[in-house]
């Protein structure tokens, strides 16, 4: 059993670090010994099952994770409870992984649930609560709630200010979400300092070839495509796709995105078979991982450059590939896009 609370902590600490393959293997044989022997409802491994199935959400494998998360949730209701910690960390995890899911009607109600639980059980300032409530402001944006999002943002960005500081790595996914908010609400001009601050401290913090460093770049990159940096955005984009490629991999969402977001760089610089490549590439790998609205945007961006040339860039929003402990939402985006006319 030791050996296995050992790849538990280990797995945990490369998933922190961005080591996500690592982690999995790790997080897979904890938990199988767990099970093996302390039993399925045993408090270690939920536990532990809880953090798999957290690393193969970010992973997008979005069907074992809901079914882990489910079987943990209720074994934790069982065992000590519905307000308990344990339990509503557990349906923080769940609403994260629905939102990712788009079902943003199933997810709305658990964040909002497990912040009042929090609040009585942890307190306002308490890391789990500030992270919470940086989940029910993605609900709320993603329903198109920005008002009530930023609010959300706000609190969360204050919050973990004092209770972590201004440079610690929650407080900068904190700073990214209000960034992304603002973008959300076509107030680029006021989101590009705070990204180009977050993208600066990260790099000091968590290094250049952090995934949430990357995330931050790529948003940024957006930031410029939207505000008409054509040129600054194409070689931003050409440099962070390169590196989210070799560190996050080829058939990730974001790189996939990071792709499209390029392609709309290169069409409006008629250059039209550069276009054409990426967003190709992009019908290949999207339906399963973004969704079918970006997929057939793309099939019809390619349509449109076969017939004629000219159309609107697309500006992108982009979600952390990775999540620290206390700080799972990073940047928020994901399956939105922010069109110009």
């Amino acid at each position: 059993m030791e050996t296995a609370r050992a790849q538990n902590a280990l797995g945990s600490l490369y998933h922190r670090d961005g080591n996500s393959r690592e982690a999995e293997s790790l997080l897979r044989q904890s938990v199988r010994i767990l099970r093996a022997q302390l039993g399925n409802e045993h408090l270690e491994t939920l536990r532990a099952e809880r953090a798999l199935a957290a690393l193969l959400s970010r992973a997008g494998q979005y069907d074992e994770g809901e079914e882990i998360l489910l079987r943990v949730v209720a074994g934790f209701e069982r065992l000590l409870g519905v307000e308990a910690k344990e339990t509503l960390t557990s349906k923080r995890n769940l609403a994260v992984l629905l939102a990712r899911r788009g079902r943003l009607e199933e997810a709305r109600p658990l964040p909002l649930e497990a912040l009042t639980g929090l609040q009585r059980v942890v307190g306002e300032d308490h890391p789990l609560t500030l992270d919470v409530l940086s989940i029910v402001a993605i609900v709320y944006a993603r329903q198109g709630e920005l008002t009530e999002a930023q609010a959300y943002f706000d609190r969360a960005l204050a919050g973990y200010g004092r209770a972590a500081g201004v440079d610690h790595p929650s407080t900068l996914s904190a700073k990214a979400n209000v960034a992304a908010t603002l973008i959300q609400q076509g107030r680029v001009s006021e989101a590009e300092p705070l990204l180009q601050e977050t993208l600066s401290e990260r790099r000091r913090v968590q290094g250049d070839e952090h995934p949430q460093t990357i995330t931050t770049w790529l948003n940024l990159t957006a930031a410029y495509h939207h505000l008409g940096r054509a040129d600054k955005a194409l070689s931003a984009y050409v440099d962070a796709l390169a590196l989210q490629r070799r560190v996050i991999g080829e058939g990730h969402p974001n790189t996939i995105r990071a792709g499209i977001g390029l392609a709309d760089v290169y069409l409006e610089q008629e250059r039209h078979a550069d276009a054409q490549e990426w967003y190709r590439a992009a019908t290949i790998d999207l339906p399963p991982l973004i969704g079918e609205d970006t997929h057939s945007w793309c099939t019809r961006s390619i349509a449109s450059l076969l017939r004629s040339p000219g159309r609107a860039a697309t500006p992108t929003l982009f979600r952390s590939t990775h999540k620290q402990r206390n700080d799972p939402v990073g940047c928020m985006g994901g399956g939105t896009t922010t069109r110009r006319a």
